[in-house]
């Protein structure tokens, strides 16, 4: 049989592993407090509340500036494979998720964003890994018969995430 897949590819990975871990931790930790979001689960920390209220984006922080200019490189090969090529996209938005032993982050969405792109800075070996919800999940739903993919099967494992993995997806 052959597959025939007329859409573009839907998640991208690449990696950029040279970002300073350590300094950018150590900025990050010196950061005033402004709430944690509401999707970070049993320890899990983040600073996007901050940097939505300060306007003082990670992406921009000099220590991320080899990771932007890999990121100019690559997103514009992302937005050919995505077929939006023509249009300027550039990060608007972005903080920084800290998750110790057990902690998560919930399912959420971005609202307004055209894509995500989630960099992942350092990854401690029996990490977790990023999950996405199936596109098709409403197809799949609606079928006849058993659902062969298991019960409540909904979400795609990305992974194993490894330090300096840049995952994008719409």
């Amino acid at each position: 049989m052959e597959i025939l897949d007329p859409w573009s590819p839907i998640i991208l990975r690449d990696n950029y592993s040279q970002t300073d871990f350590k300094s950018v931790i150590s900025k990050w930790k010196s950061l005033p407090v402004i709430g944690n979001g509401d999707v970070e689960r049993d320890g899990g920390q983040s600073s996007v509340m901050y940097s939505r209220e300060s306007h003082d984006h990670p992406h921009l922080w000099p220590e991320f500036e080899g990771y932007r200019n890999h990121l100019n490189k690559i997103l514009n090969e992302a937005l050919n494979l995505w077929k939006i090529n023509g249009t300027p996209y550039t990060p608007t938005d972005s903080w920084i998720n800290e998750h110790p032993i057990n902690a998560w982050t919930d399912e959420h969405n971005h609202k307004g964003a055209s894509f995500v792109i989630v960099y992942y800075l350092h990854v401690p070996e029996n990490s977790g890994t990023l999950m996405v919800r199936d596109p098709l999940e409403y197809h799949w739903a609606g079928s006849q018969g058993p659902d062969q993919r298991g019960e409540g099967n909904i979400w795609y494992k990305v992974g194993p995430v490894r330090t300096g993995d840049i995952v994008m997806f719409p």
